[in-house]
């Protein structure tokens, strides 16, 4: 799928690459990359630094949809729904709720 060209610009998905960098889940060129694009921005990027942050960044780091509604996870949700299997902000606040008051 090609995404729109200023689909990185969001200063949200900026800011979920930040929490990859500074909760250290990326390493070696990976995280140089990112580095990269937290700084000066994917305009920056050669080709194969693009093909590299769009399949070993993008790719493994993102959700495109809730595991749960199937609905899209925004990006403010994103590094969140890392840790909880995929699902969107609304969704774990219920699983939470039902856990505490079944």
């Amino acid at each position: 799928m090609e995404l729109p060209e200023n689909y990185y610009e969001n200063e949200e998905f900026r800011s979920f690459i930040w929490q990859l960098v500074n909760d250290n889940i990326l390493s070696g060129i990976a995280l140089d990359i990112a580095n990269v694009f937290v700084n000066q921005g994917a305009k920056a990027f050669s080709p194969s630094q693009m093909r590299i942050f769009r399949e070993d960044i993008v790719e493994l780091y993102t959700t495109k949809e809730c595991a749960r509604c199937a609905q899209p996870i925004p990006w403010e949700e994103m590094f969140e729904a890392l840790d909880n299997g995929g699902i969107c902000g609304r969704c774990w606040f219920q699983y939470q709720e039902y856990w505490r008051n079944p």
